[in-house]
C-alpha cells in the first residue's frame, strides 16, 4: 500500500483461536510523508524503538498492543513530520496508568492513543503522549468501560463539542470493553456502529463511501464466541452532529 501512495491511519488487533488478526485502515498519503512500521515489539524494547524512530526523523503515529504466544506484543507505526516531544508508556497497572497520565498532562502532554489488551490474568495499556507547547486542549479518556457506557459518553462528549480521537473495542473476559479518548480541539462529526458482522460492515462501508463518509476507526472483538466489528465514520466537515 505504501508504494501505491497510501499511509496507515488505523490498526487494530484481535487474538482468536491462537492467532492474531489485524484490521487496518489506509488513506491517501496527501502529505507524501515517509512512514514505516515495526511488529512484534516487546514492552521492554519500546524505549529503544522510540530512540531509533526519533533518530531517524520519524514520529510515532500509531501504537497497537496484542496478545500472542502468551505474551503481549506491540505494533508501532511511525511517519515523518515536524519534530515534537513524545512519550510512550506501557503498564499492566491501571492505577499507575492513571497516575502517569495526570503527570504527563501537568507537563503539557496530551494523550493521543490508549491501546488496551485484556487476558485471563491481566489488563495492559499502551499509550502515546504528544507535547503541546502552546494551548493545551482538554483531554477526556476512558478505558475498560462497557459498550453501553461508551455510547453514553460518546453522546455526552459530542454535546460538549469534544471530538473522538481514539477508540478501540476489545474482547473482555466477560463482555466487550472500550478504550476511548476525546479532545476539545477536535470538531469531527462521527457516526458509529457496533455488534455487526464482517459482511454487514463491508456493506455499510461501501454505502458510506458513496456519500464521502470515511471510516476513521475499526475494531473487532469477540462476544459469546462470535466475532463482531465496530466502526466509526467521520462525516465531511460541513456536516452537523446528530442529536441522537
Amino acid at each position: 500500500m505504501k508504494e501505491k501512495g497510501f499511509i496507515m491511519t488505523c490498526i487494530n488487533s484481535m487474538s482468536h483461536l491462537g492467532q492474531v488478526f489485524f484490521n487496518v485502515i489506509c488513506d491517501r498519503n496527501k502529505s507524501e510523508c515517509d512512514w514505516c512500521f515495526y511488529a512484534d515489539v516487546h514492552a521492554n524494547d519500546l524505549d529503544d524503538y522510540m530512540t531509533k524512530i526519533k533518530q531517524n526523523g520519524f514520529l510515532i503515529s500509531l501504537l497497537e498492543s496484542y496478545f500472542f504466544c502468551n505474551q503481549i506484543l506491540h505494533v508501532l507505526v511511525a511517519k515523518t513530520g515536524d519534530p515534537i516531544s513524545q512519550r510512550v508508556f506501557y503498564t499492566e497497572n491501571l492505577v499507575l496508568h492513571e497516575k502517569i497520565k495526570e503527570v504527563y498532562f501537568s507537563e503539557g502532554y496530551i494523550l493521543r492513543s490508549q491501546s488496551v489488551v485484556e487476558t485471563q490474568s491481566t489488563i495492559a495499556v499502551s499509550s502515546i503522549y504528544d507535547l503541546r507547547k502552546n494551548a493545551v486542549p482538554k483531554i477526556i479518556s476512558w478505558l475498560n468501560i462497557s459498550v453501553e457506557n461508551f455510547l453514553y459518553e460518546l453522546n455526552r462528549q459530542a454535546k460538549e463539542n469534544h471530538g473522538l480521537i481514539y477508540v478501540k473495542f476489545y474482547t473482555g473476559k466477560d463482555v466487550p470493553k472500550v478504550s476511548a479518548v476525546w479532545c476539545s480541539d477536535d470538531n469531527s462529526v462521527i457516526l458509529q456502529r457496533h455488534d455487526v458482522s464482517r459482511y454487514c460492515f463491508l456493506y455499510e462501508m461501501t454505502e458510506s463511501m458513496k456519500k464521502n463518509v470515511i471510516v476513521k476507526f475499526l475494531s473487532s472483538y469477540i462476544d459469546d464466541g462470535i466475532v463482531y466489528f465496530a466502526a466509526v465514520w467521520e462525516k465531511p466537515k460541513d456536516s452537523k452532529r446528530d442529536e441522537d
